[in-house]
């Protein structure tokens, strides 16, 4: 498949080149997210260029579901409010609060990565690095059309919120859960 090539391009253009040293704490957190984040990505861009008229849509595929089975206890109990959270969402631009930030704030790593990576992606460089990868997805997307269908206009909310919120994610996850030195182009 190629999403794997389109996943790595996608993660090199989220390192913003900064000069951070997380915690290795904070780095281990974020580190599933650099893995999982830009196939997420793609997957939003695919969508959102099926919603947008750019690709066809597709039948959906025959679910191949597992029996239900018992819902695990929640991985971050502490769901409560932290002072943080209307700050990001105001970079963010969502409405919704993306869950890395819940799990960091029950990690106490919230402050941390917020002061870290904060700044920059509520900067003139951080709009402008969010836009790139943004429209980057978009054109790794369109490179295979049979990534993404979808059918049901009333998602568009929602995969607009992930829109904006799956660039940001990435490139946090990047800056503070790669190699611990940023450095722009390098492999996280």
């Amino acid at each position: 498949m190629r999403a794997p090539a389109s996943t790595a391009r996608l993660r090199r253009l989220a390192d913003p080149g900064l000069a951070l040293e997380p915690t290795a704490e904070l780095r281990t957190a974020l580190r599933p997210f650099v893995d999982e984040l830009p196939f997420m990505l793609l997957i939003v861009a695919s969508l959102s260029l099926t919603l947008d008229g750019r690709l066809p849509r597709r039948e959906p595929a025959e679910p191949a579901l597992p029996a239900p089975g018992p819902v695990p206890p929640p991985e971050l109990p502490d769901r409560g409010e932290h002072a943080l959270f209307p700050d990001i969402c105001r970079v963010y631009g969502t409405q919704h609060l993306p869950s890395v930030f819940r799990m960091l704030a029950a990690r106490g790593l919230l402050e941390e990565a917020w002061e870290s990576i904060g700044p920059f992606l509520g900067s003139v460089e951080g709009t402008a690095l969010v836009d790139g990868l943004g429209t980057a997805a978009g054109h790794e997307a369109a490179r295979f059309p049979e990534c993404a269908f979808f059918s049901v206009e009333r998602a568009r909310p929602v995969v607009e919120q992930f829109r904006r919120a799956l660039p940001r994610n990435l490139i946090l996850a990047v800056a503070l859960g790669g190699n611990g030195r940023s450095a722009r182009g390098v492999e996280a």
